[in-house]
């Protein structure tokens, strides 16, 4: 089984998000670099331990672009026939079954695309620390909340497995249309909400400024994050639930 994904500046979560992937049964991970945000050398060194193959482009980042430079990857190491894994570096799935019965499921079914949705991974208390990447992830953030959905007002559906070349809308949230049957199952844990995150929006912002692209889902985050500093817990404005996947795998050290 091949994934598709690429890199834009954050790199704490590649070696968590390549071996998480290694267990599930990802045998080739096509890793696309966007070079004008991060260090080629960096990435060749994290995924040294892991069967990559790093290509690197030249474009500005925003989610339209980095969606074609990713239909270009799949058409490049992708066959017509086959079952494929697309995930954002943030983006750890879990499966209703094992990699391999899951894709003859859902090829028995018709299907042509698995979908889901986000389930924003938080720390106990909603603040917001630094990562470290030598520790387990769900250690760090042991809790979820609807954040996408209910601070962002933005999608929160993921197309998580892809049969052949189907394309994607930007973000990979739905398929264009006309498009074949997409069946919804398992989870998309998202490990976004670490560091400096009021600095990444407002980058994102202006990436979103500069192409003219909606603000919307930005500024609703600023304002509440302006007046909370802090993400929701339970009983406050938003919601959040202890979750532990399954089949964890531990950080190599």
């Amino acid at each position: 089984m091949k994934l598709i994904t690429s890199v834009f500046r954050e790199t704490g979560l590649l070696p968590q998000f390549l071996q998480h992937y290694s267990q599930l049964g990802v045998n080739h991970f096509i890793v696309g670099i966007l070079e004008k945000t991060c260090s080629i050398e960096v990435i060749r060194s994290l995924c040294r331990d892991f069967p990559c193959t790093i290509v690197s482009s030249a474009i500005d980042f925003n989610g339209n672009k980095d969606t074609a430079f990713r239909h270009w990857l799949c058409k490049q190491f992708i066959s017509p026939e086959e079952w494929w894994v697309i995930a954002d570096l943030d983006e750890f799935h879990e499966y209703p079954e094992p990699l391999p019965a899951l894709v003859e499921t859902l090829d028995a079914d018709g299907y042509l695309f698995l979908g889901s949705t986000f389930l924003d991974r938080i720390t106990s208390d909603g603040s917001c620390p630094n990562l470290r990447p030598d520790y387990p992830l769900w250690e760090q953030f042991p809790a979820a909340a609807d954040l996408t959905r209910l601070w962002m007002e933005a999608p929160c559906s993921k197309i998580m497995l892809i049969r052949g070349h189907g394309t994607m809308l930007g973000g990979h949230h739905r398929p264009k249309k006309p498009h074949g049957p997409i069946f919804k199952g398992g989870k998309v844990h998202h490990f976004k909400w670490f560091g400096d995150i009021e600095g990444q929006i407002r980058e994102r912002r202006e990436i979103r400024q500069r192409h003219q692209e909606s603000l919307g889902k930005c500024d609703r985050f600023l304002a509440l994050w302006e007046t909370y500093k802090r993400f929701p817990v339970a009983g406050e404005y938003g919601f959040h639930f202890p979750v532990k996947p399954i089949n964890w795998p531990e950080p190599r050290v």
